[in-house]
C-alpha cells in the first residue's frame, strides 16, 4: 500500500522522484493514520509526509499509532531534530521509547539487552535489599524495570535512582526509567549514576564514571594537590579529590597552582566540545601533546609592539634571503610608508628581514604582513617570514598576499537606495531630504513615497527637491495604505541599489553618515550596518536617552566600530532590546524578502523593524559604526511611551523573543533580561490588574526551555570563480534558503571575483571568508556564527578546513564530491586521514568520485548518490546568431567549458576541422564558450579556420544554447562527474554528442524509456581515433532529423534536474547528518 500510495502522491511530477525521501523515511510514516487524524491536512491537499517533516512534528502531530512527538522530543532532548528522522537514523537501532513506558506495562528485552543490564544490575544485591521481591518469586530485573524505579529501589550499590531521576530534570520530566537511560545512553554522556556522597572515594568514582585504570588514577592522584585545594576552597568536606572529579572542575576550581582548568577548556576546545574533565586529560594525554596550562602562557611572546629594535643585530642577515625576496620588494615604497627605516643606513631589504616583518611592516603594496601571517595558521606557528615563504613558495602555492577587503578600498562605490515613506509629516521634510542630498557619499538614488498624506506634504516634497536640484522618484499613493510596512516593501520593490537605507520622514541625520557606513559592506559576509542613533526633540535638539539604552543592552561595547555575527549580537545586546532604535540608522544590502514575511511584519505595531532585522540579518554579520550619526525625532506622535498601557505591547515583543529563540537558541541569561525588562513594565503600568501576573500570562518558563529550531547551513565553496563546481554550491545554497535554513558560505579563494558568478548568489546569503575563521578559529567561528552543519565541495576547503587544527572537527560535515578528489592521492597521509576520519557523511555525483576511497578506511553507509541540478536561465544570450555572421540555415555546435586541459577544447577544434576539410560539411559552425589556458591554446590551433567563433566566459549560458543546434562534450578529464553545461544543454531542449565519462551516460539517459538524448563517444586515449569519432557524431548531427529525435528525449529528461527536489534530497541527508553526529559525539 505504501509504495502505491507515493507513486500516487509524492513527486507527482515523476513517479521516480520518491527516492528523494529515504525509503526508511517512507517505511516508518503511517499515511492512513496521519490523514485520519489530521483532516486539516487532507483538506489542504499538501503531500502528508511532505507535511510532517516539515510542519507536522514542529506543531507535536504523530506519525503513527505507536510514535508520540512531543513525547520522543521530550524524554530524549534530541534539540531541533526532526524526532522520526532521529528514530529512523538512531532510536530505532538503541531501542529508544516512542511513547512513555505507562502505555505499554511490560518489559521484555533481547538477550543483547538483557547482558547490557547485567553489567550494572545486581540481581543479588537487589533480592537482599528487597526480601519482598524474592518472596514474590519475581525475577529481580523484571521487577524493577516495571516496578522498582517507580518505587526509587536502586538496581545495585552503584546506582541511585532517586539521584538519577533529581539530577537529571529532563529524564524525570520525560517520566522514563533512568536505568534504562543511563545503560544505553547516561553513562556515554557522563551523567553520574550516585551521589557526591554516595561513592566510597575518589577511586570509586573514577572507576565507575571515568572508566579509569589503577595506574592512570595514581597518576591523576600524584598530580593533583590535596592541600593547595583545601586552602583555597574551604567549603569541601569530603576526599578533595573526590570533589574535584564530581563537581570541582565544571565549577572552574583549580586542582593545582599551575593549572587553571577554564583557560585550558577555553583554549582547546576539542576538550570542551566533548564535556571532558580538562585537568584529567592534561595529565593523561595533554602534555604529551605539548598542550600548555596558563602557568606557561608567557612563554609565547607576540611579535609586533613587543619587538626591541635595540637587540637587533643588523649583520645577522643571510644574503640568500635578501637575494630571495629582491624581485617582489619594494623599496621606494618602503621606505615612503615607514621613513624612519632610512635612520638605520641600511638596506631597506635587510631591516625588513631583520625587523620589519616583526613590526608588521609591508614589503609591497600588495603583500600585508599581518594578513599573511593570520590567514595561514602553518605560517603563524612555524615563525617564519611571510614574505620570504612567499617569494619562496607561496606563489607557487596561489597564497593570498592581501585581505579581498583592504584590494577593494578606493574602489568600492555600491549604489544606495534612499527609501523615504512619508505620511503628514510636512514639517520635517525640508530636514529629512537635505539631509541627504547632502550626504558626502554621492552614488544615491532617491525614492520618495508619500501615503495619501492630508497635509501639504506633496507640494513640499516637489518644492524641496526641486530647490535642491537633485533627482528622485516619487510614489505618490492614491489611497492610504494603513501601514508603514506596505510602503516599505513598495520602496524595495522600486529600489536598484545594492544597498538600501530608509529613512522615515520626520528623522534626520549627518551629513557624513553614509561616508561612514557604507565601507563596511566591502565585507560581503555584513548585511546590516548600523550607526550611533540619538534622540533629538521636536525641533531637532540633542536629547539623550539612547547612549544609556545601548549601554543598558550590553556595557563597554560601544565606542568603537564592532562587527560581530548576527548569532553574537542576538545572544547578547540584539537579544535584548532593539539597538537599532529608528530605521534611518541603518542600511542594508537589498534582500529579497517574501510577501509572507511582509505580512507577518503588517501585523506589528511596535516591533515589526525589529522582526525585519532578524530575517535582513539572516546568517551574516551586523556592524556597529559608532561614527556614523542619525537622529530619531521625539515628538507626539511618535512617542512609544503610549504603547506600554496596551497588552499588544507585550505581546509582541514575547512574540520577538520566540523568534529570536528560534533563529539563534540564545543563552538563558539573555532570555532572562529580556522578559525582566518587559515584566517590570507590565507590572509599572499596572497591566496584572487587568491582565493578571505576567507569569501567568506568558509561559515564561517555557521560553526558558525552548530550543533553538532554525539550522545554519554552512557552504565551503572555492569562490566565485567560472565552473560547475563554484556554480553547483551557490544555485544549493539558494535553494536551501529557500527552505527556510539559515544559509552562508565559506569561500577559500577571494583574490578574483567573476561578478556574474556573485550575482548569482542571493543578496541575503552572506559570504564569510576564509580568513575570518583563521583569525579567530575554526571553533570559535563555528560558535560565534551559530553555524550547525557544514557542506564543503570542494578539496581545497577540506585541507583548509584540516589547516585550522588536526583535533576533530566540531560541527557535523557533509562533503559534496564533484571531482575534486582526483589527483588527491598525493596529498599528505595525516591530511586525507583526518578528513576521511571527521566527514560524518559524503554525497557522491559519479561512480568514479569513490575511486579515491576504495583503499581507504571509510564508512560506505555514510555515502549517498545524489544527482546534480540547477535553475534554468531564462536570459537572452545578448546578441543574434547573425551578429555572429551565422544564417539559420546552418547547423551551430556548441562548446561550453572551463578552459582547462583535456576539457575538450581541442577535441573540438580538430573534430570541427574533419568535419570540414575530410567529410565535407561546410554548411557548419563551432562557438566557444569559457576561458582559460586551454582556451588560448585552442585559439592558437584553429587559427585562420573559417566558421569558428570564440566567445570567452558568457554569464547567459542557457541564451547562448538557445542560439545553438547542438552540444558538444569532448572531454576526457580525469575527475569529470556531473557537468551542468549539459544540464543546460537539456533545459534548451538539445541534442548533445558527449563523453562517456562519469555520470554523463546516466545524465543523458531517460529513466523511463532508457533513450538517449545524444550520442556517446567512447572515452579512448588515441587522440586520433576520438576526434574522427567526434567528426562523425558531428555529422550525423547535421541531419534536421536527427536533431529532433534526440531533442524529444531532451526535453524530456530535463524535467529530471529539479534543483528544489534536489535541495529536498539535502535536507534528508543534513538531517541523519546531525542526529549521527550527535549520537558518536555522546551529544544526544
Amino acid at each position: 500500500m505504501m509504495a502505491s500510495y507515493f507513486k500516487k502522491w509524492f513527486w507527482k511530477k515523476n513517479k521516480n522522484d520518491e527516492k528523494y525521501f529515504s525509503p526508511h523515511i517512507i517505511n516508518a510514516f503511517d499515511v492512513d493514520f496521519y490523514l485520519k487524524n489530521n483532516p486539516d491536512v487532507v483538506n489542504s491537499g499538501i503531500d502528508p509526509l511532505l507535511h510532517y517533516m516539515n510542519y507536522g512534528w514542529r506543531e507535536g502531530r504523530d506519525p503513527r499509532p505507536d510514535f508520540s512527538t512531543e513525547f520522543y522530543i521530550n524524554a530524549h532532548n534530541i534539540g531541533p531534530i526532526n524526532p522520526l528522522v532521529h528514530w529512523v537514523e538512531i532510536g530505532k537501532k538503541t531501542k529508544l521509547p516512542t511513547q512513555p513506558q505507562s502505555a505499554k506495562g511490560e518489559f521484555t528485552c533481547s538477550s543483547e539487552e538483557r547482558e547490557a543490564y547485567l553489567k550494572y544490575f545486581d540481581p543479588d544485591y537487589y533480592l537482599k535489599q528487597y526480601p519482598d521481591v524474592a518472596n514474590a518469586g519475581i525475577d529481580p530485573l523484571t521487577h524493577y524495570m516495571i516496578w522498582g524505579w517507580k518505587e526509587q529501589r536502586n538496581p545495585s550499590r552503584d546506582f541511585s535512582t532517586k539521584y538519577y531521576i533529581s539530577s537529571n530534570t529532563d529524564i524525570a520530566r520525560a517520566e522514563i526509567n533512568p536505568f534504562w537511560h543511563y545503560v544505553f545512553h547516561g553513562k556515554a554522556e557522563g551523567r553520574y549514576p550516585l551521589g557526591l556522597k554516595e561513592y566510597h572515594n575518589a577511586r570509586h568514582f573514577s572507576t565507575l564514571v571515568l572508566g579509569l585504570t589503577e595506574n592512570q588514577f595514581e597518576l591523576i592522584k600524584s598530580e593533583f594537590d590535596s592541600q593547595y585545594y583545601c586552602q583555597q576552597y574551604n567549603d569541601v568536606e569530603l576526599d578533595p579529590l573526590l570533589h574535584y572529579l564530581f563537581i570541582g572542575w565544571k565549577q572552574h576550581r583549580k586542582p593545582a597552582k599551575y593549572f587553571d582548568g577554564e583557560y585550558y577548556l577555553n583554549k582547546y576546545p576539542d576538550i570542551s566540545s566533548h564535556n571532558l574533565n580538562p585537568f584529567v586529560h592534561w595529565v593523561l594525554h595533554g602534555r604529551a601533546e605539548g598542550r600548555i596550562t596558563e602557568i606557561e602562557k608567557s612563554k609565547h611572546v607576540d611579535h609586533g609592539s613587543k619587538f626591541n629594535l635595540a637587540n637587533v643585530d643588523w649583520t645577522d642577515y643571510s644574503v640568500d634571503d635578501v637575494n630571495e625576496i629582491s624581485q617582489l620588494f619594494d623599496e621606494s615604497f618602503y621606505i615612503n610608508t615607514y621613513p624612519e627605516v632610512l635612520t638605520y643606513s641600511i638596506d631597506p631589504r635587510i631591516h625588513y628581514l631583520l625587523a620589519g616583518w616583526k613590526l608588521g611592516y609591508d614589503p609591497c603594496p600588495n603583500f600585508s604582513t599581518t594578513y599573511y601571517i593570520d590567514r595561514y595558521v602553518d605560517i603563524k606557528n612555524s615563525g617564519v617570514n611571510p614574505f620570504l615563504h612567499y617569494c619562496q613558495f607561496g606563489h607557487k602555492e596561489h597564497r593570498e598576499t592581501k585581505s579581498y577587503i583592504e584590494s577593494r578600498k578606493g574602489k568600492f562605490r555600491p549604489l544606495v537606495s534612499v527609501i523615504i515613506p512619508n505620511f503628514n509629516h510636512a514639517k520635517y521634510l525640508k530636514q529629512r531630504i537635505n539631509s541627504i542630498a547632502n550626504q558626502t557619499y554621492d552614488n544615491l538614488e532617491i525614492i520618495i513615497l508619500d501615503d495619501k498624506s492630508t497635509d501639504d506634504s506633496q507640494a513640499i516634497i516637489q518644492e524641496t527637491i526641486s530647490e535642491l536640484n537633485i533627482e528622485a522618484s516619487l510614489i505618490f499613493n492614491d489611497s492610504n495604505s494603513g501601514n508603514v510596512f506596505a510602503q516599505w516593501q513598495k520602496g524595495l520593490a522600486n529600489a536598484k541599489g545594492e544597498l538600501v537605507w530608509i529613512c522615515e520622514s520626520d528623522d534626520f541625520c549627518e551629513f557624513n553618515f553614509l561616508e561612514h557606513i557604507v565601507p563596511t559592506f566591502i565585507d560581503e559576509s555584513i548585511n546590516i550596518s548600523f550607526g550611533r542613533i540619538q534622540f533629538s526633540d521636536n525641533r531637532g535638539n540633542f536629547q539623550e536617552g539612547l547612549d544609556a539604552y545601548r549601554e543598558n543592552a550590553e556595557p563597554r561595547i560601544w565606542d568603537k566600530q564592532l562587527i560581530r555575527p548576527a548569532k553574537e549580537w542576538f545572544d547578547g545586546a540584539f537579544g535584548v532590546n532593539n539597538i537599532i532604535a529608528n530605521v534611518g540608522g541603518c542600511v542594508f544590502r537589498r534582500v529579497s524578502i517574501s510577501d509572507c514575511v511582509w505580512r507577518e511584519a503588517r501585523n506589528y505595531k511596535i516591533c515589526g523593524d525589529w522582526f525585519l532585522y532578524i530575517h535582513i540579518a539572516g546568517a551574516g554579520q551586523i556592524a556597529f559604526v559608532p561614527d556614523a550619526i542619525a537622529y530619531f525625532r521625539q515628538h507626539g506622535a511618535n512617542t512609544s511611551a503610549s504603547n506600554f498601557n496596551h497588552k499588544y505591547y507585550y505581546d509582541e515583543n514575547i512574540r520577538i523573543l520566540q523568534l529570536i529563540i528560534q533563529y539563534w537558541g540564545i543563552p538563558k541569561s539573555t532570555r532572562i533580561r529580556f522578559l525582566q525588562q518587559i515584566e517590570n513594565q507590565f507590572n509599572h503600568f499596572d497591566l496584572a490588574s487587568k491582565f493578571g501576573r505576567f507569569k501567568d500570562v506568558y509561559d515564561t518558563e517555557s521560553l526558558l526551555r525552548e530550543a533553538r529550531a532554525r539550522e545554519h547551513i554552512q557552504i565551503c565553496f572555492l569562490g566565485f570563480y567560472s565552473g560547475g563546481g563554484e556554480l553547483f554550491p551557490i544555485n544549493l545554497a539558494n535553494a536551501l534558503h529557500d527552505l527556510g535554513y539559515l544559509v552562508s558560505m565559506l569561500a577559500v579563494d577571494m583574490t578574483e571575483i567573476n561578478s556574474d558568478m556573485a550575482n548569482r548568489l542571493y543578496k541575503g546569503i552572506p559570504v564569510y571568508h576564509a580568513s575570518q575563521m583563521a583569525m579567530k578559529g575554526r571553533a570559535q567561528f563555528f560558535e560565534e556564527c551559530g553555524v550547525t552543519l557544514i557542506n564543503s565541495h570542494i578539496a581545497a576547503a577540506d585541507a583548509f578546513l584540516y589547516t585550522m587544527g588536526a583535533h576533530a572537527i566540531e560541527r557535523p560535515w557533509v562533503v559534496t564530491l564533484h571531482g575534486s578528489y582526483v589527483g588527491f592521492e598525493s596529498a599528505p597521509t595525516e591530511l586525507v586521514n583526518w578528513i576521511t576520519g571527521n566527514v560524518t557523511s559524503w554525497i557522491y555525483t559519479a561512480d568514479r568520485n569513490l575511486d579515491f576511497f576504495n583503499n581507504r578506511k571509510v564508512d560506505w553507509d555514510n555515502f549517498v548518490k545524489l544527482p546534480n541540478a540547477m535553475p534554468r536561465d531564462c536570459r537572452d544570450a545578448g546578441f543574434k546568431r547573425s551578429d555572429l555572421g551565422i544564417s539559420e540555415k546552418e547547423t551551430v555546435f556548441v562548446l561550453v567549458a572551463r578552459g582547462i586541459k583535456r576539457k575538450g577544447w581541442r577535441a573540438a577544434i580538430e573534430g570541427f576541422s574533419i568535419l570540414r576539410e575530410k567529410l565535407g560539411k561546410h554548411d557548419v559552425q563551432l562557438i566557444l564558450v569559457g576561458d582559460g589556458e586551454a582556451t588560448d591554446s585552442a585559439r592558437a590551433l584553429a587559427k585562420g579556420m573559417d566558421g569558428v567563433h570564440f566567445l570567452g566566459y558568457q554569464s547567459t549560458v542557457n541564451g547562448v544554447l538557445r542560439l545553438s543546434d547542438c552540444l558538444i562534450l569532448p572531454t576526457r578529464f580525469e575527475g569529470e562527474s556531473y557537468p551542468l553545461c549539459l544540464i543546460q544543454a537539456l533545459q534548451e531542449g538539445l541534442p548533445v554528442i558527449a563523453t562517456d565519462i562519469g555520470e554523463i551516460r546516466s545524465m543523458m539517459t531517460e529513466s523511463t524509456t532508457s533513450t538517449l538524448c545524444g550520442i556517446l563517444l567512447k572515452n579512448q586515449r588515441d587522440s586520433r581515433a576520438f576526434f574522427l569519432e567526434l567528426a562523425m557524431a558531428m555529422k550525423e548531427m547535421c541531419d534536421p532529423n536527427t536533431r529532433s529525435k534526440y531533442a524529444l528525449s531532451s526535453n524530456r529528461k530535463a524535467t529530471e534536474f529539479d534543483l528544489d527536489r534536489l535541495a529536498l534530497a539535502y535536507k534528508d541527508v543534513y538531517d541523519s547528518t546531525m542526529v549521527r553526529f550527535a549520537n558518536e559525539r555522546n551529544l544526544i
